[in-house]
């Protein structure tokens, strides 16, 4: 009888324990308060548009259901009296301001809702536009009509445009959901990064010149086939120029460009054993064959490919830090369209070209590379018969004027498949990139089209 008084008594103390903590646990439970949020800086100002956002920094303790963005004139815009601009995205968020009246300033502000009630960010006030004033020397309706027209896929399948102009980005755009971080193929744009490593291996003494015959640098290949005089006197700026002599084509079913992509290992000496069609140094012929070989050059002088040779003398001085390679199993890089990188950091080879291979201060590549690298070596005006194709210099095209040009001063750009391309304008300090996925030959081109008849054409 005695034990099982203990026993009862045991249990009540238990019992009464677990009961004070749980009263102890909802006691201390949080409050839930409204959403701390910060609002983002306005970008893309037109007469009648605009873009911001919101940065969620703390939720309040609870799921928050709505986010976005209240606006107006009034200087204390809320979510009860003016518009509101819903969000896209989850911590932070992106809100397109639209049917704004020109030369008005309007104050705008980041809200998020949750049980607790509705937080607001910091006020920012601007003022749009006036219809057809300057942008940085443009006509901005121009620039964000081209935008629109990307958007409503007029323009279809692009992911990005960036525009610097007099070394401001003055637009940063992603479309069909790509972002600023994503990695994007470079396709062939990619060569014009290896000619940049050509530039500075030249400079460095790596390379005695461009004259250097292409053989002197496999010695381990002594039974090369197809060797004739021809092919003895295939120089490095045969390559850079696309007039190696070689059979080497592309663009076609089971092309020799086809045959090497599928092949594991032994990219060098596929492209050393081709057939000889004439004389190197003559005819143009679209090869990145070539420039693949440029990277088994690179490391017959420096001891590793381009994709070694740009993390120690290109990317850390153009403040590049995140890129992938294709490579073979050799650890050959195919730097004729193997590189992908960030948009961000693509155009930063056309502005380094824009000001003569100097980035902040240093001089990358030398300023006489990059002026070799714009003159015309081929001149492809009776070849392509292009709207826009003049003529070809060290792996970087050259295009005509723009339709506006007052020095009659050429465009150069690179440019590489599924609508990949960065245009340099040195008349106007422009620089253009654009990245894309396209399907068909027209929409590859669209870049080139919209960039005379949109940007170019809004120089004022």
């Amino acid at each position: 009888m005695e034990l099982n008084k203990v026993c009862f008594f045991i249990t009540l103390i238990i019992v009464v324990v677990t009961i004070v903590s749980c009263k102890k646990e909802v006691a201390t439970a949080p409050t839930p308060t409204v959403p701390i949020l910060t609002t983002i800086a306005i970008s893309d100002i037109t007469q009648s548009t605009a873009t911001t956002g919101g940065n969620i920094a703390f939720d309040g303790g609870t799921t928050v259901t709505t986010r976005g963005i209240c606006w107006g004139t009034d200087s204390i815009p809320t979510i009860d009296h003016n518009k509101t601009a819903e969000g896209t995205g989850s911590g932070s968020f992106i809100s397109n301001l639209r049917d704004l009246i020109e030369n008005t300033t309007y104050y705008v502000r980041a809200y998020a809702t949750n049980s607790a009630g509705t937080g607001y960010g910091n006020i920012i006030s601007f003022i749009t536009l006036q219809k057809n004033s300057g942008f940085f020397g443009l006509d901005s309706s121009k620039i964000f009509e081209l935008i629109n027209r990307i958007e409503k896929k007029i323009y279809p399948e692009l992911h990005s445009l960036l525009i610097v102009k007099d070394d401001s980005l003055i637009i940063e755009r992603y479309f069909n959901g790509y972002k600023r971080q994503y990695l994007h193929t470079l396709q062939s744009v990619t060569k014009s990064f290896t000619s940049a490593m050509i530039g500075i291996a030249l400079e460095k003494g790596l390379l005695k010149n461009i004259d250097s015959k292409i053989l002197d640098f496999f010695p381990q290949y002594t039974n090369i086939e197809n060797m004739d005089d021809y092919k003895r006197e295939i120089k490095i700026k045969d390559l850079l120029t696309m007039r190696s002599g070689t059979d080497y084509g592309e663009g076609f079913p089971n092309s020799p460009h086809d045959q090497l992509n599928k092949l594991k290992k032994g990219w060098d000496i596929f492209y050393l054993n081709r057939p000889m069609l004439g004389e190197p140094g003559t005819n143009f012929n679209y090869d990145s064959g070539g420039v693949i070989l440029l990277s088994a050059i690179l490391k017959s002088v420096y001891g590793s490919h381009a994709d070694v040779f740009a993390d120690q003398y290109l990317f850390p001085n153009l403040e590049i830090t995140q890129k992938v390679w294709y490579k073979n199993e050799e650890g050959h890089p195919h730097s004729g369209g193997g590189l992908s990188l960030m948009p961000i950091d693509m155009i930063k080879l056309g502005i380094l070209y824009l000001h003569k291979g100097m980035w902040k201060g240093k001089q990358v590549v030398s300023e006489s590379w990059v002026k070799k690298s714009f003159e015309m070596h081929s001149n492809l005006e009776p070849v392509f018969r292009d709207p826009y194709i003049r003529g070809y210099g060290y792996l970087w095209w050259i295009l005509k004027p723009a339709n506006k040009s007052k020095t009659n001063q050429y465009v150069y750009a690179a440019m590489g498949a599924l609508g990949q391309y960065i245009f340099v304008i040195p008349e106007y300090n422009m620089v253009v990139a654009v990245t894309g996925g396209t399907s068909s030959d027209e929409n590859y081109r669209n870049p080139q089209k919209f960039l005379y008849d949109y940007i170019l054409d809004a120089v004022m």
